[in-house]
């Protein structure tokens, strides 16, 4: 008998926050960040980037639209809904917390479990499954497959909504039939199966206002990357329906009030007719609001990508995320990514004189196996190079951990890696130390890296 009350859970993609070693002084890197994106997206929408405007934002995050659907649902047939987002928290253990505290009320606990949230889940899940073995717990999202292979919850139901979630399900039904994980029911629900709007009213006003949503074009990405968790998924890129798509980005703009939406794409550019005609359907659409999107190093080298981002600037883009990841290409061979570090400085330089008040940020990588001092100093010299030719505006280095799912973790020793244990509370990219070891290289010599990037790319640290 299930009770009446479901409590949904969002880790989203909260952390313990930088390790001691990356404390900034005065203002830290992400309140920097956060107001130069508000500046641009109060220009962009308000004709001013003054930050005193009573629309401007601090980034809150919601990235799932599964557990909005699940909610609208069950608010439609009489349940009691409660919608928690990791990111009201300051930390996981406060969140934690709370997530015991509410699940205890609860005979249904739902999590969502996409490429950011998901080592988040399998530690709350599993607290909470050890002090409730009773509770119905129901995971959706792409890395669903993850809790049945790798955490040891009760046996539970699983439903997958959405973003790559019938790759998944197909993968745990498979096991399942092979009788080595104890999942009671399976079942795949597309994004298209919902005629209604997700329901945002679970989200409190305050916060919904503050918030850059999350929302997909395509999944998948064709690279192979040694270090991705992406590469089980990945097979081909697949488009999502586009009408659909502008028909959400339009709710969430005009009903939702939210400003700013990051396009999660692994690689938005890639597939140029797609981005175009997404284009295309926001200038026919009217759609007023600010964009973010990713992309990769070897994608915007192309001179279609120029093209694309000229007239997404236009429409709103005011920020571009280069997941560059290490600037040695040795080490990119190694991890079997490869571009040239020279195009791509090319490339930025002609972004920077067509575009110069677009936001340029850089992913990256510190403590992949293969480093070496030369790799080292080839990386802070490349970081130094193009932090000097002005052509990023951030950097975000953060320590690598080799997430289930990636060549490196289900194959540790090919890479010289050691698994030290699988506490998945402790794998964020800023967890300190980390849980794994790069034989033949001490643990320090990456955390001088990391704060050497740092202070070339921001701020002295002391």
């Amino acid at each position: 008998m299930i009770n009446k009350k479901i409590l949904l859970v969002d880790p989203c993609s909260i952390t313990h926050g930088p390790p001691p070693v990356v404390k900034i002084q005065d203002k830290s890197l992400s309140a920097v960040y956060s107001q130069t994106l508000d500046r641009a997206i109060n220009k962009r929408l308000n004709g001013s980037a003054d930050l005193h405007s009573q629309n401007a934002v601090s980034h809150h995050y919601i990235s799932n639209y599964g557990l909005l659907i699940l909610g609208g649902l069950f608010r439609e047939y009489g349940f009691d809904v409660e919608y928690i987002n990791g990111d009201y928290y300051i930390n996981n253990d406060a969140f934690l917390n709370s997530a015991v505290e509410k699940a205890e009320m609860c005979e249904t606990i739902c999590f969502t479990a996409t490429t950011p949230q998901y080592m988040s889940v399998a530690h709350i899940a599993s607290h909470i499954s050890t002090l409730f073995p009773n509770k119905l717990l129901v995971f959706g999202g792409p890395h669903a497959y993850f809790f049945v292979t790798h955490s040891e919850p009760s046996p539970f139901h699983l439903i997958c909504v959405g973003h790559n979630a019938k790759l998944s399900s197909l993968k745990i039904k498979e096991m399942t039939i092979a009788g080595e994980i104890p999942v009671n029911s399976i079942v795949y629900l597309a994004d298209g199966y919902f005629d209604s709007p997700k329901d945002f009213s679970l989200i409190p006003s305050h916060f919904l206002k503050e918030t850059l949503l999350y929302s997909y074009v395509s999944f998948g990405c064709p690279n192979k990357c040694n270090y991705c968790v992406e590469r089980i998924f990945s097979k081909k890129v697949c488009s999502l329906m586009l009408e659909s798509k502008i028909q959400e980005i339009d709710f969430i703009v005009n009903k939702a009030k939210i400003r700013s939406v990051h396009l999660a794409d692994s690689d938005f550019l890639l597939n140029y007719n797609l981005a175009n005609d997404f284009l295309s359907l926001i200038e026919r659409r009217k759609i007023n609001c600010c964009f973010s999107i990713n992309t990769s190093p070897r994608t915007i080298c192309r001179q279609e990508s120029l093209i694309l981002l000229k007239r997404f600037v236009q429409l709103g883009l005011v920020e571009i995320l280069i997941g560059i990841e290490y600037f040695s290409e040795r080490e990119l061979a190694y991890m079997n990514k490869v571009y040239s570090i020279d195009k791509l400085h090319t490339t930025l330089q002609k972004i920077r004189e067509l575009l110069p008040e677009l936001i340029i940020s850089f992913y990256s990588l510190i403590g992949l196996p293969g480093e070496d001092s030369k790799t080292i100093s080839e990386n802070i010299k490349w970081t130094s190079c193009f932090k000097n030719d002005q052509l990023f505006d951030f950097s975000f280095p953060k320590f690598f951990v080799p997430y289930p799912g990636s060549d490196i973790f289900e194959h540790p020793d090919k890479y010289n890696v050691k698994i030290l244990h699988r506490k998945w509370n402790e794998y964020h990219r800023w967890s300190l130390p980390r849980p794994i070891k790069i034989c033949d290289m001490a643990e320090n010599t990456f955390i001088d890296e990391l704060v050497d990037l740092y202070n070339i790319s921001h701020i002295t640290i002391n």
